[in-house]
């Protein structure tokens, strides 16, 4: 049996618990419920190309905070705010809906599974890849499967993202330290 990759995956269904917000990707498009007023939107992700006015989600929680911090310690100071709201199927509908502008996860910690929503980030326009750049989309969704990630609103944005990224000079986390 083969395995089933990030992206071979063409439909996603996310219902946020707290919120009541619904996404979900239909012939080729993604939507929005919301919650409160069930109205149903298209969504597409936001334009938002420089650092400063950027808005995301950089997950520290799980014990992974000190690779995470480490691995985006510049990023951190140059974002307009970062912070982490909820899981990460969620947090990639937020990005897909323009809520926030990008996403970082350092932490080796997620497991491919968190990323299944990734149809609806990517139907709405956004990227996700691993910390160098490279897609994701050849990854097996399995059991122990850690991944890594960055998820941009734009081609223009993860490649600021990852410049910040490798700028992080001697600050670089290592499993020795």
């Amino acid at each position: 049996m083969e395995d089933v990759c990030l992206g071979d995956l063409t439909y996603a269904y996310v219902l946020g618990l707290r919120s009541g917000d619904a996404y979900e990707t239909r012939d080729g498009y993604a939507y929005y419920r919301s919650g409160l007023t069930c109205l149903e939107r298209p969504i597409q992700t936001t334009p938002v190309q420089s650092l400063d006015r950027a808005m995301g989600y950089v997950k520290i929680g799980y014990g992974g905070a000190t690779r995470q911090i480490a691995t985006c310690e510049a990023l951190l100071a140059q974002c307009r705010d970062l912070r982490s709201i909820d899981n990460s199927a969620i947090e990639l509908c937020e990005l897909a809906r323009g809520a926030s502008d990008l996403i970082v996860d350092a932490r080796s910690l997620s497991d491919s599974f968190n990323l299944i929503s990734y149809p609806i980030l990517k139907q709405a326009g956004g990227i996700l890849c691993d910390l160098a750049g490279n897609s994701l989309d050849q990854v097996a969704i399995a059991k122990g499967q850690t991944v890594d990630y960055i998820a941009c609103a734009n081609a223009v944005l993860r490649d600021r993202v990852l410049l910040s990224l490798r700028d992080r000079g001697d600050h670089t986390y290592s499993d020795e330290s």
